[in-house]
């Protein structure tokens, strides 16, 4: 209970990196995203996606070695995530923020160069 606590303080009550990452193959929203930028070809990312899926998706550790997020995640990621309380420190996604976090994944904005003109 008192590790609990001590993470939950430490984070101000978000979310890291890797436990999103986690929370994403769980409710099967953009989980495997990490599966293109980890591998070198669409056969490999299909592979590690399957592996993924077999795999227990709630070990941290496993997820975070194997997902690596692609660019634009990483900046979603970095737009809305905040540091913790201590001095440097990695980000946490505050846990009321991870609607906007999943509608920035979910909903991209189209691009000037994918527009269809009538």
């Amino acid at each position: 209970h008192e590790l609990a606590t001590l993470v939950l303080q430490f984070s101000n009550r978000g979310l890291w990196k890797a436990a999103a990452k986690c929370l994403l193959l769980k409710i099967g929203v953009g989980g495997y995203a990490g599966c293109e930028e980890a591998t070198k070809s669409a056969q490999e990312a299909g592979e590690l996606a399957k592996e993924l899926q077999a795999g227990d998706i709630l070990n941290i550790r496993m997820v975070k070695d194997k997902c690596r997020w692609p660019q634009d995640v990483k900046d979603i990621w970095n737009g809305i995530a905040v540091p913790a309380r201590a001095v440097p420190s990695p980000s946490f996604l505050p846990t009321d923020s991870l609607p906007d976090f999943l509608e920035a994944l979910v909903y991209v904005p189209p691009s000037e160069e994918l527009t269809i003109e009538a």
